[in-house]
């Protein structure tokens, strides 16, 4: 059995719909942040959110805490993708 099979790959900008909101409570100590990103086509969304919280004791040093969240789920030609984490994290950042 002999036949003729072609395969196109396509690439393409996919823009995503977003806020960001970035909040000073008290004068450059204690910041708060809270970014959403997502994009939902043909039944298959793509989540990515977090909030967090940053003080600066310091002026060269930044303690964060807050929580991500990402999700993606596709299901196309009976093919299924599904990816999800979530959690707390923490971080510091030295600046310089």
């Amino acid at each position: 059995m002999t036949g003729e099979r072609t395969k196109e790959d396509f690439s393409a900008p996919i823009p995503l719909l977003g806020a960001n909101v970035h909040v000073g409570l008290i004068n450059d100590l204690l910041e708060a942040r809270v970014l959403a990103t997502g994009i939902g086509y043909g039944g298959n969304p793509i989540m990515d959110a977090q909030a967090e919280v940053s003080f600066t004791p310091l002026p060269f040093l930044d303690l964060t805490g807050g929580y991500r969240f990402f999700d993606i789920d596709v299901d196309e030609d009976d093919v299924a993708f599904k990816y999800d984490t979530s959690g707390p994290y923490i971080g510091a950042a030295v600046k310089f």
